[in-house]
């Protein structure tokens, strides 16, 4: 594992787990925390990730 991606992993456990219903502002502070050390490519996956993974979660309990 490289330099980057381990600081890509470390973003991603300090990401809170409710992505969609952060402020702009909140995501841009997670950004630019982690920008420089983690490169744009790998917080862009990171937030993609989570983002389907909580729509997911939502549309199980919606379906609940």
């Amino acid at each position: 594992m490289n330099e980057f991606d381990a600081a890509a992993a470390v973003a991603e456990k300090e990401l809170p787990e409710n992505l969609l219903e952060m402020t702009g502002e909140e995501v841009a502070h997670w950004f630019a925390a982690h920008f420089r050390t983690a490169g744009h490519k790998r917080l862009g996956r990171i937030m993609v990730k989570r983002s389907k993974l909580a729509e997911k979660a939502e549309a199980v309990r919606e379906a609940a």
